[in-house]
């Protein structure tokens, strides 16, 4: 007599234990970021609380990878150094709370994140779910990444020290790498 295997999914992977966890807790933690993200943007919210936050939830999932790393579908050596150049990144705005609103509108991925793991975990809502991921994607991870590059440069030429503003510009543009080769991904995977 053979084990069960996990069911495939009509559009993915098979979702072993592992993922399916990992992916619920971050069907719950997603939208409280997310909604964060926009509280800060708004100035509802202090934008230190929202870096707070970050920083917590990114060592969080990655001590989970670390310890279980078959808690994503694949990749998960990207995935934690995607982790790593975003605790980087979120040290600028610790040191410097004023830089805070760069985290929120960094932050504003989450949303994308959350849509590609909810079409995932809900067959049943592929369409939907994959509708707004591809409507989130193109804008957030191919337009808004980028155009903070400049942004970002502009930002640090008040004053911060040149290895500050290396580690902003060299993670930012790690993160646009890392979207890039997601999208590149995303097509051959569709092939």
């Amino acid at each position: 007599m053979t084990a069960a295997r996990p069911a495939a999914r009509p559009h993915g992977p098979v979702l072993t234990p592992q993922v399916v966890l990992h992916d619920r807790a971050n069907l719950v933690v997603l939208p409280v970021m997310g909604c964060m993200v926009l509280a800060g943007l708004m100035g509802y919210i202090d934008t230190m609380l929202v870096t707070k936050a970050f920083v917590a939830y990114i060592v969080g999932d990655l001590v989970w990878l670390l310890l279980e790393p078959r808690a994503v579908p694949s990749r998960p050596r990207v995935i934690m150094a995607h982790h790593v150049a975003t605790i980087l990144l979120l040290q600028i705005p610790l040191k410097h709370p004023q830089l805070g609103r760069y985290t929120c509108m960094d932050g504003l991925i989450e949303w994308n994140t959350f849509f590609l793991i909810a079409r995932r975990q809900f067959p049943r809502y592929y369409r939907t779910f994959n509708s707004m991921y591809w409507a989130t994607f193109y804008p957030l991870r191919l337009v808004l990444f980028p155009l903070l590059l400049p942004l970002f440069w502009n930002e640090m030429q008040n004053g911060y020290a040149w290895w500050e503003t290396a580690a902003v510009m060299g993670t930012q543009l790690s993160l646009v790498a890392f979207n890039c080769w997601f999208l590149i991904a995303s097509w051959m995977r569709r092939r």
